[in-house]
């Protein structure tokens, strides 16, 4: 686990340019994609959110960042390698299966969400000084830029910033469009639970 943590301190988890699968779409794309999006994959999202976060948390973020990394698509491979609907790097997964054994393939999407949503969780606790959405923000931020990358942006912050508008301008041009594309689609996805016939009721079945 010793080595799995100094690894992952080190690197980003995927590694998203302005060529990725992390592009911001059109708002005409945005409309299209938005009524498309496939829910077959809605009870890992469920499931695994529920695992590592706990039942209370609100397992659309991590459809909404799967969104900004892949659209979604399970065969979305980056120019350098990161694979799946989660992005992630042949060599990280290595190491997260190391600390999950029963991990199955990386190539099998109900493991690369596992994967992903378990390194949300193991990033999510190493900003346990910051609060809500702050350290969510700061959670996506690493999984894009680094543990290593985010904390020299806040030794750039300074010490007493505790807000994530205030620590943003001091990250990567990269990640700042990272997180706020998660942010813009899950405002979206938002909004189609609240506009929508009966999605809440879908959103909330148990996880199994």
């Amino acid at each position: 686990m010793r080595r799995f943590a100094l690894l992952l301190l080190c690197l980003p988890l995927v590694m998203v340019t302005s060529q990725s699968w992390a592009d911001v779409a059109t708002d005409a794309e945005d409309k299209a994609m938005l009524a498309n999006w496939t829910r077959k994959y809605d009870h890992y999202f469920q499931k695994y959110s529920k695992r590592y976060f706990g039942p209370g948390f609100d397992w659309t973020w991590f459809k909404a960042q799967a969104i900004a990394e892949s659209r979604l698509n399970p065969a979305a491979r980056s120019h350098v390698g990161a694979k799946g609907i989660m992005q992630i790097m042949p060599s990280t997964y290595v190491e997260i299966r190391e600390a999950n054994p029963g991990f199955g393939e990386i190539h099998h999407t109900k493991w690369n969400i596992a994967a992903g949503i378990y390194y949300d969780h193991y990033l999510y606790q190493r900003w346990d000084d910051y609060q809500d959405s702050t350290r969510l923000n700061l959670t996506f931020a690493s999984y894009n830029a680094g543990l290593r990358g985010m904390r020299g942006a806040l030794r750039k912050a300074g010490r007493q910033v505790e807000t994530w508008p205030h620590i943003e301008p001091h990250t990567p041009a990269e990640t700042r469009h990272y997180v706020r594309r998660i942010q813009h689609v899950k405002r979206r996805e938002l909004a189609m639970q609240h506009n929508a016939k009966g999605i809440n009721k879908l959103f909330q079945r148990p996880a199994r």
